[in-house]
Order: C-alpha cells, then sequence, then structure tokens
C-alpha cells in the first residue's frame, strides 16, 4: 500500500476538506468506513480539526483498494467542500490564492505549498509540494481550474509535467494549466 506521510506530525485537516471523501468515494458505506478505520468521525463535522496523518493514510487505503482514478475523483470534490478566499475571480488568481486557501484548511509547520512559478498568455505551471498523493492533488488543481475557467476558454487542461522541478525533491510536482 502506498504510504504518504506529513510533513508535521501534529498537524491537522479541517472536517470540511474530509467531507470531500465522502462526496467523492460513491462506493456506498466505504468512505464512513475508511475514515472509521483511521480515528477520523464517519461523519466528519464542519469546523472539527482531524490529524493530517490519518487523513493521507486515508487516501493511502482508498489509492490501494480504489486506485489514483478514486484519489483524483475525491480532489475535485475538494473545491467544492473547502474553504476558498470571497476576492478570488480568475483563473490567476484562483492558482496564486491556492497556497492560502491550502493553508485555511490545513494547519501544521512546514505544510509545503502550492506556488504559480510560470504564467504565459493561455498558460500557468504550478509547482505544488504538499505530503498528498499527486492524483488528489490534481483532481484540487483540475476542480479549480474548472471552476475559474476563463468566459473566452472553450476548456482548460490540467496535467503533471513530466519531470519535477527539482529532480531530488520527490514532493516537487509541477502541473500546466492551459486553456
Amino acid at each position: 500500500m502506498p504510504r504518504y506521510t506529513s510533513f508535521d506530525a501534529n498537524a491537522t485537516i479541517n472536517g470540511e476538506s474530509i467531507r470531500s471523501l465522502l462526496a467523492g468515494l460513491r462506493v456506498a458505506n466505504h468512505g464512513p468506513e475508511l475514515l472509521a478505520r483511521h480515528g477520523i468521525a464517519e461523519n466528519p463535522e464542519p469546523g472539527k480539526w482531524y490529524p493530517m496523518q490519518a487523513w493521507l493514510d486515508v487516501l493511502a487505503d482508498v489509492e490501494a483498494k480504489f486506485g489514483a482514478e478514486t484519489l483524483y475523483s475525491i480532489g475535485l470534490q475538494v473545491v467544492d467542500h473547502s474553504q476558498f478566499p470571497a476576492s478570488l475571480h480568475t483563473l490567476a488568481q484562483a492558482m496564486r490564492g491556492l497556497d492560502l486557501t491550502y493553508r485555511t484548511n490545513v494547519h501544521g509547520h512546514n505544510m509545503g505549498y502550492y506556488h504559480v512559478a510560470r504564467e504565459a498568455e493561455r498558460e500557468l505551471v504550478l509547482h505544488c509540494r504538499t505530503p498528498n498523493p499527486v492524483p488528489f492533488d490534481l483532481g484540487i488543481i483540475t476542480g479549480l481550474a474548472r471552476r475559474f475557467k476563463p468566459a473566452d476558454a472553450v476548456r482548460v487542461k490540467v496535467e503533471v509535467e513530466p519531470e519535477r522541478p527539482v529532480p531530488t525533491d520527490p514532493h516537487l510536482t509541477a502541473f500546466s494549466i492551459r486553456w
């Protein structure tokens, strides 16, 4: 089973973010069962904080049991269940604001970051350094890109860049967002 480790043993994640599992994991009764197995309430309470490591263990179980596509689906749901600043109106603002959103929903020291590394016409490159599985982060970024898709764009495409920005850092992934 894949293993994901929190960068901070005392880090926490809010109940709203964990509720995304219940929305993204559409197989009856598996979400609450997986949460309970790792010591998280079967119905996480909004406003309550839960251990980040337990959440990462749940994601590892989901990946082992249902595959990376399900992690992606759960990541998509995070966008609908997490707190995002009301000041975000464009795709570039949303991607630049993703780090603040992450810090609003996950508390801990040195928990990583999301950073827009490059902006070009109709393209952004986002560097992501979190303890999350890559398919889960891909889902979050795709969901956010869809929510803030420019009105003149036919579609928005989010992809994992084939090479890591820093080859020696296994937690750092680059995502391209094109429209």
